[in-house]
C-alpha cells in the first residue's frame, strides 16, 4: 500500500513535501501554521454532536470531494499564517467557558503535521481541553505521528462518489483510511468513531464492501460508533435512499447514526 503524499520529511525544523499524485506543493516551517479560521460553535455532527466546540480550521486540502462544504479553506495559502506563538495566543484568546473539546478540521490538518502537533499538544497537554481530530485520513503515516496528541479520532470513509479522487488512486485512500481505523482502534485510550457521507448515488454494494472490510479489523470492538451524514444541497438522498444505507449499516453494527449537519439546520458556522 502506498501513502497518498509519499515523501515524509523527517527534519525536526520543516514539514516540506510535494504530493506527487496531486501536484500540490507545501512547505511549512516548524514554528510556522496557515490557519483559515477559529470560532466556537455547536459540534453539528458525528458522535458528540450537540457539543459547544472550538473549532480550528486548517488551510488547504488536495482532496477534491464534491459535496464539499469549505471550498475557501482547500487553498494552502487561504488564511494567514501564524508562528505557533501568535496560535497558541489565538486558542487563548478564543476560549469560553464550557467548551467540551477543541475540533482541528480544514481543509486537511495532516497537511500541516507538525503545526498540528504543536498545537494539538499545547491543547491537551497544557490547557487540558479534550483534542479531536477531523481528517480524511489520506496518510496513515501522518496520522500514526499525530494519533499521541488527540483524545477523540473520526475515520471518515469516502465513498467513490463522492469523486474525493482518482478513480485510479480510490483503492490507496481507502487503505489509508483502513490503516488510520487500524491505528487508531488499538489505543483503546482514544474514542474513535466512523462516519460517511453519502448522497443519493451511493451504492448499498459500495457499503457492503466497505463495511466487509472494516468489520475486519482486529479491534474492532472498540470502536465507539458509527455516523451516516446525508449529502447536503449536493446530490442529496431521498427518504428512501437514507432509510436503506441505514439498514445496510446496521446489519454489520447496531449503534449507528444518521446526523444531518445540525449546525447548518441551527443557522450556525
Amino acid at each position: 500500500m502506498s501513502v497518498i503524499n509519499p515523501k515524509i520529511n523527517n527534519d525536526k525544523s520543516t514539514d516540506n513535501y510535494v504530493d506527487h499524485n496531486y501536484g500540490l506543493s507545501v512547505t511549512n516551517k516548524h514554528n510556522k501554521v496557515q490557519l483559515n479560521e477559529m470560532f466556537v460553535s455547536i459540534e453539528g455532527e458525528g458522535i458528540l454532536a450537540g457539543t459547544k466546540t472550538l473549532f480550528i480550521r486548517f488551510s488547504g486540502c488536495h482532496l477534491k470531494c464534491h459535496w464539499c462544504d469549505t471550498k475557501y479553506s482547500l487553498s494552502p495559502t487561504s488564511g494567514k499564517s501564524y508562528t505557533i506563538s501568535e496560535a497558541k495566543y489565538l486558542i487563548l484568546q478564543h476560549l469560553q467557558p464550557n467548551i467540551y473539546k477543541i475540533n482541528f478540521t480544514g481543509g486537511e490538518p495532516l497537511l500541516q503535521t507538525r503545526s498540528l502537533i504543536a498545537l494539538a499538544d499545547f491543547v491537551k497537554n497544557e490547557l487540558k481541553i479534550k483534542t479531536y481530530l477531523e481528517s480524511s485520513c489520506f496518510d496513515w503515516k501522518r496520522f500514526e505521528l499525530v494519533l499521541p496528541y488527540f483524545d477523540i479520532c473520526k475515520v471518515e470513509f469516502k465513498t467513490s462518489d463522492s469523486k474525493v479522487i482518482e478513480p485510479k488512486s480510490y483503492e490507496d485512500l481507502l487503505q489509508n483510511e483502513l490503516s488510520c481505523l487500524d491505528i487508531s482502534l488499538n489505543r483503546s485510550d482514544k474514542i474513535s468513531f466512523i462516519k460517511i457521507v453519502f448522497t443519493n448515488s451511493t451504492t448499498l454494494n459500495e457499503v457492503r464492501d466497505l463495511l466487509s472490510r472494516v468489520f475486519e479489523r482486529p479491534n474492532i470492538s472498540n470502536l465507539s460508533g458509527i455516523t451516516l451524514q446525508p449529502s447536503y444541497q449536493f446530490d442529496s438522498p431521498s427518504t428512501k435512499q437514507i432509510l436503506k444505507i441505514y439498514d445496510e449499516v446496521c446489519s454489520f453494527y447496531k449503534d449507528v447514526r444518521v446526523i444531518p449537519q445540525m449546525h447548518k439546520l441551527l443557522g450556525m458556522s
